[in-house]
């Protein structure tokens, strides 16, 4: 038998299908919030809230340390909820609840003149915030088993994009408005994927599907 070749419009597909780009959006609104603590939180504890440059290494690791927890945690919480509600219903709804507790605690610790207590409500916000990862790619994966590698590679694209935005943007939105404006922006882009997230529907298996383009293909 010989083998099956793989249709070269799978990239076509991806760019035509409306669950894609809602995953490739929220992700990068999801990664917009979480960058910001990867690339910008040591410097916002030193310069903004005067940590010691020693004490602000170990305590930007406390965001890291949560997330290490939390998000592995809520993929599990996520299949569980799929399995009772279905997968409509299942998969969005960590991604919803987390991303808009995770925007308005960042919003509230970043307005906290409370230096400890801001800590803790930021890195919960940043645990939060990452605790999609399991539900996105689960529902990449449900949209598009048969053009999955060209999928993925699209959403992490939005993901980068988001991340981009965010090592490119926050010194700017700190210098101009205030590192507690540069938070609320964020908090912005992590309400605006929790909206995009509503609209997701990996039950519709196979939304992407290359199977009309490959067959005759052998």
């Amino acid at each position: 038998m010989k083998p099956v070749k793989q249709s070269p419009a799978g990239w076509k597909l991806v760019l035509r299908s409306g669950q894609a780009w809602r995953l490739f959006i929220a992700y990068g609104c999801q990664n917009y919030l979480g960058y910001v603590f990867i690339w910008w939180g040591y410097i916002y504890l030193v310069e903004a809230r005067h940590f010691s440059l020693v004490r602000g290494g170990l305590v930007t690791a406390l965001p890291f340390i949560l997330g290490t927890i939390a998000t592995p945690s809520a993929g599990a919480l996520s299949d569980r909820l799929a399995a009772r509600r279905g997968n409509r219903q299942g998969r969005r709804l960590v991604p919803v609840v987390a991303m808009t507790i995770s925007a308005i605690l960042v919003f509230a610790g970043a307005r906290l003149a409370d230096a400890s207590l801001a800590v803790g409500l930021l890195s919960v916000g940043a645990a939060l915030c990452w605790t999609p990862e399991g539900p996105t790619w689960a529902c990449t994966m449900g949209i598009a088993s048969s053009a999955a590698g060209t999928a993925v590679g699209f959403v992490n694209t939005g993901g980068n994009l988001g991340g981009f935005l965010a090592a490119l943007l926050t010194p700017w939105f700190a210098k101009e408005v205030g590192w507690t404006g540069a938070f609320e922006v964020a908090s912005l882009f992590a309400i605006a994927g929790a909206v995009v997230w509503t609209g997701v529907d990996p039950s519709l298996a196979n939304a992407i599907d290359v199977r009309e383009t490959t067959r005759g293909l052998t």
